[in-house]
């Protein structure tokens, strides 16, 4: 017997790939606020390397976060970033709902049915900023960690407010 009050079972989840110049993430499509070209950031002082500034966004301050910087051990030089994708804070500071991140084009959406994405055993531990490793189709993507990403920019903020 059926219960007509169960909540429908999840198929699908919309996603989006958002691309950087060491590989790829992929994010709940509904965590991408507006994608933005591509434009010189303003400085902020006292943030770590990957933060790399910050820029105006709905009358808003928002820090930007290269990828390329956070992720991986070296990052590449003279990467040609196309894109700002803005992205919904998970968990809202009163001073800070969104980030953004650079991209090297605009994020590709994506349909994830439920065996889509498979783990991805790589030894060691993830560098920060990275929960865990995944393929999709084939190709490697990383799944980031949001929560860690975001509590150290609401720090940075924090420390910028004194």
């Amino acid at each position: 017997m059926s219960d007509k009050n169960a909540p429908a079972q999840v198929h699908a989840l919309s996603s989006a790939l958002i691309l950087f110049e060491g590989g790829q993430i992929i994010v709940p499509s509904n965590a991408v606020a507006e994608v933005l070209p591509y434009a010189p950031s303003l400085s902020l002082e006292n943030a770590p390397p990957w933060v790399v500034g910050t820029m105006l966004w709905q009358a808003d301050p928002i820090p930007l976060v290269n990828l390329d910087k956070l992720l991986l051990q070296q990052p590449p030089e003279g990467v040609q970033y196309r894109r700002i994708i803005v992205l919904n804070m998970l968990t809202p500071h009163p001073r800070l709902r969104y980030f953004g991140l650079l991209s090297t084009d605009a994020p590709q959406r994506v349909l994830l049915q439920r065996n889509d994405l498979v783990p991805s055993a790589i030894p060691g531990q993830p560098p920060v900023g990275v929960l865990s490793y995944a393929a999709l189709k084939g190709r490697q993507v990383l799944i980031p960690d949001l929560d860690m990403i975001e509590t150290e920019l609401v720090q940075i903020v924090r420390r910028g407010s004194r």
